[in-house]
């Protein structure tokens, strides 16, 4: 499991995707076989690869002989195959599998830093989302340091600085933190809070006896 991921393209699929890269590139698909083309039709890479990813940062994900690494924009192996599984670069770096187990990697294909979370996310921002085996998310930085810790059973997207979360424990509170992790709506004070949107939260109140609405508030 990769939070976040982006999808790989299996030979199957015959529909033209538009890569990331200055120079944009479009998978084709010939004879089950994946392979790119620029705008104006003129075959860049020919098809030759089972499986791969879109342009991302410079480099994509392809598959050959049963294993993933990465090719530059002419197909040339940047990082020679031999991950499991990739995925695309993103904030400077990439998730990969090794034996069901992921880790990041710069584009020179050297590990980031040690990982022993078994689900993580593509990093934005700088951070990404991290999940335990107990299933308790947090979230990390560039340099693999916890600096929200894996105490929610939800974060939510970070929107203008602010992220929902839920609580780990049996209650499944709900509340408000900013991007360094500090809680800036506490639990218990609403039942719901939906996302930031418009520059506003809006959040609920209900009835502990019955579980009703009592009122719907808006929070800037």
């Amino acid at each position: 499991l990769c939070l976040g991921c982006g999808k790989q393209t299996e030979n199957t699929t015959r529909a033209v995707i538009p890569s990331t890269y200055h120079t944009p590139l479009f998978q084709i698909t010939e004879n089950d076989k994946i392979g790119f083309i620029d705008s104006t039709g003129r075959v860049v890479i020919p098809p030759q690869f089972r499986s791969a990813g879109e342009f991302s940062e410079g480099l994509a994900s392809a598959r050959l002989s049963g294993t993933y690494g990465y090719i530059d924009a002419t197909g040339t192996f940047i990082i020679p195959p031999q991950f499991d599984y990739a995925t695309p670069f993103s904030g400077g770096l990439a998730v990969v599998y090794r034996n069901g187990m992921p880790s990041y990697i710069h584009p020179n294909g050297e590990q980031a830093f040690e990982c022993t979370f078994p689900a993580v996310g593509a990093f934005e921002n700088g951070r990404a989302l991290v999940r335990t085996a107990s299933k308790k998310y947090g979230m990390i930085d560039t340099h693999g340091k916890l600096f929200i810790d894996t105490v929610y059973s939800e974060i939510r997207p970070f929107i203008d600085g602010r992220a929902v979360v839920k609580s780990a424990g049996e209650r499944n509170e709900v509340g408000v933190i900013d991007t360094l992790g500090r809680r800036i709506i506490p639990y218990g004070k609403y039942s719901e809070i939906n996302d930031f949107t418009d520059g506003y939260f809006t959040a609920e109140v209900h009835d502990t006896t019955n579980g009703n609405t009592i009122a719907t508030v808006v929070i800037d």
